[in-house]
């Protein structure tokens, strides 16, 4: 059985995973997604729980990984989907990326 890299790290991913299920829910209600949107998404969601899970593990090497993997995927969700987003969405991405990179530099400055 793993145990917990670093349990604080649990705590500085949560407004990301907060707003990430926010942001998820919006799709549901407030716009309709287009299939390579979702597709896109499928291939995201689970990269991006993979280098979560992975950096609460401690196994660095699949974090780096996943997330060089998941990085280009997103900026191609952000770029291309996402703009002509309403402001309350693009709000919650601008908000779900400074989490993303708050919960990366602290994982960073711990390994």
């Amino acid at each position: 059985m793993a145990i917990l890299a670093n349990p604080i790290l649990i705590l500085i991913s949560a407004p990301y995973i907060g707003l990430s299920v926010y942001d998820m829910l919006m799709h549901k209600r407030d716009r309709i997604v287009p299939k390579k949107e979702k597709l896109l998404h499928a291939i995201i969601l689970p990269l991006m729980a993979g280098f979560i899970i992975s950096v609460y593990l401690g196994y660095h090497k699949i974090a780096f990984t996943h997330l060089i993997i998941s990085f280009p995927l997103m900026i191609i969700d952000e770029f291309i989907y996402h703009k002509n987003l309403h402001p309350k969405e693009v709000k919650v991405h601008r908000l779900a990326g400074i989490a993303l990179t708050v919960f990366i530099g602290y994982w960073l400055w711990t390994i």
